[in-house]
């Protein structure tokens, strides 16, 4: 019998074994990449890309995203941004995270809707801080020979435009696993719409990227490969209008590198592969790639934000000032006779000058607003809606009470504010919250400033029909105040577009640098943003808003100016 055990052990142990090697359910997790192969820019948008595991079953959910920022010496502050989800699955979710802070760790939360955690996972900052914009190669290039330039993948690029915000300029070159798609095209157009540089090659390379998207960045047109007489590969076509060769080819008839000017940034293109290039053509294209430079509306804000009228005290403040005033004045105006005079005359005179003083100094007639604003914000914004668009905000603050402030900062990208390195004259935490909006906790005097970014909703469309005949479209929430059409140079006054379709006879003219916005708030945005824009070429629709409104939320009142610029390209209506 006792032989007879250790079979029957035997098959028991196997079984247990057996069960052992079934695959357990995996735990739900999370990874977590930051940047452009972890670099980043301190006090500029960085990309964070969650990759989400684990997931059996999709739910509703949230990533909580804290960025910790300073110390106990320069001050401290947290920004936390909540990202809504309506269903949570496994893959890669991008998102958009201002960071100003290196010694810290990111941490990113996954939650189910009922607040319960699900997964969590940190970031290591340390290793990739940059600070100043820096090079982006995409792909395989020969050599190394933009200095401190960081590689990525072409899965790697981000799909928001915004994202791009730390590169100084974009190579891409050999990808033969596949380029960009589609949506990582949209994004790069609409970066160098903003002031970005894309620096792209021909050869056999150009077929591996081609797409509608892309031919409308090049400078040619209809172009093809061509074989010169030394057996190189060029990319060859029409050239577009304004384009500049930067290289002649000293071995062929084609230009080595051409330059076009697309929005407010720049393409270049080098007509050759990269490996085809020698190191001496490849330094002297890198000399000729200038940084980006993006258009920025910080100063115009700031200036606006200064010159908003400030509501001063009310009738109740006014009179309780006067009330003390003449009270304590009926003890001192008997004393202010003088010998031999009347003192009952000299109180009345006295009285009258303290009565106009208190009257102009308070606001008592300057500002008959009964109430007080909270804090007064203005919202200048900038459209440019071509093939694609893009839009730019800047947000400026100013605190007259101190106040819990939700602002009204809409849609699904984060906005950043301009941080100063000293953090401890103010509260700088701050609340994100995806479709909602950002809350900040603000001190009396304070003065703050935003940014952020996103694609043009393409609200308004041109068609010109070349015999002095324009139909618009304006598909806003209302009226241009005022807009002009500007065709190959010339300005065309419209007056007021009002929603919907609208055709206009074009009647007078006056030159493109005569443009004169009657409002003063647009025409300060329109002088900043047209220097960028090569508005004298085609046609272009210029108009814009300007509206003034209060909210009311939790007790705090929010006095809002939002000022709106558009330039929208037209179209031949055939």
């Amino acid at each position: 019998m006792n032989h007879m055990r250790y079979p029957l052990l035997m098959v028991i142990l196997a079984g247990l074994l057996s069960l052992s090697a079934l695959p357990a359910a995996a735990e739900p997790g999370l990874a977590v990449d930051v940047g452009f192969a972890g670099r980043f820019v301190l006090g500029r948008m960085a990309l964070v890309q969650i990759t989400v595991s684990g997931i059996e079953r999709p739910f509703p959910g949230y990533f909580r995203i804290v960025h910790a920022v300073g110390n106990a010496w320069r001050g401290e502050a947290s920004i936390l941004l909540e990202i809504p989800l309506p269903a949570v699955t496994n893959g890669q979710y991008e998102q958009l995270v201002p960071l100003h802070d290196f010694t810290h760790r990111l941490q990113v939360s996954l939650y189910k809707a009922d607040g319960s955690m699900v997964a969590r996972a940190e970031a290591s900052l340390r290793t990739g801080r940059r600070e100043d914009p820096f090079p982006v190669l995409v792909g395989t290039f020969p050599t190394r020979f933009v200095a401190g330039a960081v590689t990525v993948a072409p899965e790697a690029l981000p799909r928001a435009w915004f994202a791009y915000e730390g590169v100084c300029s974009l190579w891409i070159g050999r990808t033969r696993h596949g380029g960009p798609t589609a949506e990582q095209w949209e994004a790069i157009s609409r970066w160098i719409l903003a002031g970005g540089t894309l620096v792209l090659f021909g050869g056999t390379d150009f077929y591996f990227l081609d797409s509608p998207l892309l031919r409308d960045l090049l400078p040619l047109l209809d172009p093809s490969l061509t074989e010169d007489e030394n057996g190189i590969l060029t990319l060859s076509g029409r050239e577009r209008l304004g384009v500049r060769r930067l290289i002649e080819c000293s071995y062929g008839r084609t230009p080595l590198l051409l330059a076009r000017d697309h929005g407010a940034g720049t393409v270049l293109l080098a007509t050759v592969s990269a490996f085809d290039l020698t190191d001496a053509d490849m330094a002297a294209v890198a000399e000729l790639a200038s940084p980006a430079e993006l258009v920025s509306l910080a100063g115009v804000n700031a200036s606006l934000l200064r010159e908003m009228e400030i509501n001063r005290p009310g009738f109740p403040a006014a009179l309780l000032v006067l009330f003390l005033s003449l009270a304590g004045l009926s003890f001192i105006a008997p004393r202010t006779g003088r010998p031999g005079g009347s003192p009952h005359k000299t109180r009345l005179i006295a009285l009258v000058a303290l009565f106009v003083l208190l009257s102009l100094s308070s606001g008592f007639y300057l500002n008959r607003m009964k109430v007080v604003n909270h804090a007064y914000l203005l919202k200048t914004s900038f459209h440019l809606d071509a093939s694609l668009g893009y839009r730019l905000s800047q947000y400026g603050l100013f605190v007259a009470h101190p106040a819990l402030l939700h602002l009204p900062v809409g849609g699904l990208t984060a906005v950043i504010e301009d941080l100063p390195s000293d953090l401890r004259d103010g509260d700088y935490d701050s609340l994100w919250v995806g479709g909602e909006g950002l809350s900040l906790r603000l001190t009396r005097g304070a003065w703050r400033s935003l940014r952020g970014g996103g694609e043009s909703a393409h609200s308004v469309r041109v068609y010109f029909a070349g015999n002095e005949q324009a139909e618009i479209e304006n598909g806003l929430d209302g009226p241009l105040s005022e807009a002009y059409l500007v065709i190959d140079g010339e300005a065309f006054p419209l007056g007021e577009v009002n929603v919907g379709w609208s055709a206009h006879t074009l009647d007078r003219s006056l030159p493109v640098d005569k443009i004169d916005l009657r409002n003063a708030n647009l025409q300060a945005l329109f002088a900043v943003v047209e220097p960028r824009y090569n508005i004298g070429t085609g046609v272009w629709l210029i108009g814009g808003t300007v509206e003034d409104s209060v909210t009311r939320r939790d007790g705090v009142r929010l006095k809002v100016r939002d000022i709106s610029l558009h330039i929208v390209a037209g179209g031949i209506d055939d």
